[in-house]
């Protein structure tokens, strides 16, 4: 593996802070006023709102993804699917369409899940059944995590054995659907700990030519020893998917389960190894140092319209010292990261290289037991150099330095409140920089920020949660689908202005011991506040959408689930001017009969019980002035098993 030479010698500094005596016998870890496992949870400021989905909702969950969890469970972080492959789906909070893949980032264990290009970071390839919760932000972090952190961020979460545990998953459904997901691991009397996991997928899915395998194989092995842990953390996964293709109107009336006529013989396949190793040295009663390095290579190869291959990998440096000095939360930090983006088909020979670094701090300070004031900034260099052709070679720079400032105060039984105002950014990704329109040598780094003020009212029975923001960006990238001879398959280029009003409404209710019940409402307007379409609505950007789950205990060990998700009506994608008819929203209904008990639970789910005739992605063809469907899922059948041992 090669690494870049500003990694090499910060590598060798991670592992000073590795005692020698870590491969001793090892004691349990003492009791400081700053734990191994703070860091991990400092994901967001604390003025923020949060939705939390816990290791015993996921388990109760008839579900065996993390794609169709998310759904199921919560509507805040909504998700989004503009390619044909069922598992590369992204995560869209606060009011992104097409370009939400690079608007919200995915943590793995506090591991950003990025890739150097466009390609959707593929969550699904964590087994479902090795997560013990994922945390969703909504809300601007870039001070604490930087570029892509606009919208919101997800961190999940992964099990890690404190005995010895064993948990599996499977299922069968309908189109031939077939998951097995296990996992099983301990921790040794010496402080060692080991974990094995693995996954099998297959799934024909609704419509034709659609049949997807996926597989994974993981390993992760670590010690805990008196002043800390070290962990490594070893990935393999492929993901093999065929594309049937987007409908026109008439063939999407007539029969959404077909396949495009002229696209049957699409398919990608993707190979992705990953390798992390994370060092957590406590260095006194009040500090704690985080060290992360992680490689990962993503190879893809397929057919689409052509023959193509392609390459994405990064190498990632992080550094954090996260303190509590005198009452007040200390975060210093950086981060380097290092990637190549390699495409090569008939119509497109690209290359990038990418070098970005970052410094960071943020500081909450806690005036007194009600009012905590959090301040923090951020400054981050990307250096970009391009390869467009063997002859077409452009290099590009971009900088940037944000600031956050937000209060908190807390009133007990009387509720949390918080406002603050961050900054944020996002840098152009290596495929956005190498298909520019012509005349164009670079794109502009994304800017804006985020003001927002909100509270959570929680009590024994309920949690509410009100947030009201609104985000306002300068340059944000989005694609442009004009073909021309020099970008056949179109352009990326930057919108002056755009703007996002919106605000959410989360609750949950124990109205007894049997009945419970959680709602999300959510509500975005996004525009286009200046240049061509001024005043217009941002396309593919629902301005409602919600859910709504209710769970009854109505027999001992037994449950009966109902989930409702509404997606309200929204613009096509690229049709910018909004000179179409909005597309009309939908409700999806779901129900789960389920068997629980401590160690295993079986459910039998009925997906789209009322057999909706909907869209995942309708595109607007400016020069036609016609739509193109992708049609979602139909009515399906899943019967789940889940074992946990532990």
């Amino acid at each position: 593996m090669h690494l870049p030479n500003f990694i090499k010698p910060l590598i060798f500094y991670i592992f000073l802070a590795i005692p020698v005596h870590c491969l001793a016998d090892a004691v349990k870890i003492p009791d400081v006023s700053l734990n191994l496992a703070t860091a991990e949870t400092l994901v967001a400021s604390d003025n923020s709102q949060s939705t939390i989905i816990s290791e015993s909702e996921i388990e109760e969950s008839p579900v065996v993804n993390i794609t169709s969890l998310l759904r199921q469970e919560q509507s805040v972080a909504r998700i989004t699917n503009n390619t044909g492959d069922y598992f590369q789906n992204s995560i869209s909070i606060r009011g992104f369409g097409d370009n939400a893949v690079a608007n919200s980032l995915i943590l793995i264990d506090g591991f950003p899940l990025l890739n150097p290009s466009l390609l959707a970071p593929n969550f699904n390839s964590f087994a479902l059944a090795d997560i013990e919760s994922i945390e969703i932000y909504p809300g601007s972090e870039g001070i604490k995590w930087g570029d892509q952190a606009v919208g919101g961020v997800v961190n999940i979460i992964t099990k890690r054995p404190e005995k010895f545990m064993f948990n599996f998953y499977g299922g069968i459904g309908s189109y031939n659907q077939r998951f097995v997901n296990a996992v099983i691991g301990n921790k040794f009397q010496n402080g060692f700990f080991l974990k094995l996991s693995g996954f099998y997928n297959n799934d024909d899915h609704y419509r034709d030519h659609s049949n997807q395998k996926d597989q994974n194989q993981a390993l992760q092995a670590g010690i805990e020893y008196e002043s800390g842990e070290i962990n490594i953390n070893a990935k393999l996964y492929g993901d093999r998917v065929e594309f049937p293709g987007g409908l026109t109107k008439e063939e999407y009336d007539a029969n959404p389960q077909q396949a495009q006529a002229y696209g049957k013989d699409n398919f990608i396949n993707f190979t992705t190894s990953l390798l992390q190793l994370l060092n957590k040295q406590i260095l006194n009663d009040s500090f704690l140092v985080e060290n992360r390095v992680m490689y990962y290579k993503t190879i893809g190869d397929g057919f689409m319209f052509s023959e193509f291959d392609r390459s994405d990998q990064m190498t990632l440096l992080s550094s954090r010292l996260n303190g509590d000095f005198d009452n007040q939360e200390i975060l210093l930090g950086y981060e380097g990261r290092f990637s190549k983006y390699d495409f090569l088909s008939s119509y497109v020979q690209d290359k990038a290289n990418t070098l970005q670094n970052n410094v960071f701090a943020n500081i909450d300070i806690n005036a007194n037991k009600i009012l905590v004031v959090n301040v923090g900034s951020r400054y981050a260099l990307q250096e970009n150099k391009f390869e467009v052709s063997p002859t077409d070679k452009t290099n590009s720079l971009n900088k940037v330095f944000v600031t956050e400032v937000g209060v908190k105060l807390n009133f007990n039984n009387y509720g949390t409140y918080y406002i603050r105002r961050s900054e944020n950014f996002r840098f152009p990704k290596a495929n956005e920089e190498t298909w520019l329109p012509e005349g164009v040598d670079s794109l502009k780094m994304q800017t804006g920020d985020s003001y927002e003020i909100g509270g959570e009212v929680l009590n024994k029975f309920s949690k509410t949660q009100v947030n009201i923001y609104a985000l306002l960006l300068n340059n944000e990238i989005a694609f442009d689908p004009t073909e021309t001879p020099e970008n056949p398959f179109g352009s990326y280029s930057n919108f002056d202005k755009t703007k996002r009003l919106g605000g959410s409404l989360s609750e949950y209710i124990k109205l007894n011991n049997k009945l419970m019940m959680n709602a999300q409402l959510n509500y975005v307007d996004a525009r286009f506040e200046s240049g061509e379409f001024k005043g217009k609505k941002i396309p593919a950007v629902p301005g409602f959408n919600s859910n709504f789950g209710i769970d009854y205990d109505f027999y001992p060990n037994f449950r009966a689930k109902y989930i409702a998700l509404y997606n309200g009506p929204q613009y096509a994608s690229q049709d910018n001017a909004n000179v179409s008819d909005e597309m009309a929203g939908y409700w999806l209904h779901t129900v789960a009969l389920q068997h629980i008990k401590k160690t295993y639970n079986i459910s039998f789910e009925v997906n789209n019980l009322l057999d909706q005739k909907y869209a995942t992605w309708v595109f607007y063809d400016a020069f036609s002035k016609n739509n193109t469907y992708y049609p979602g899922t139909g009515r399906t059948y899943l019967l789940t098993v889940k074992l946990n041992i532990d």
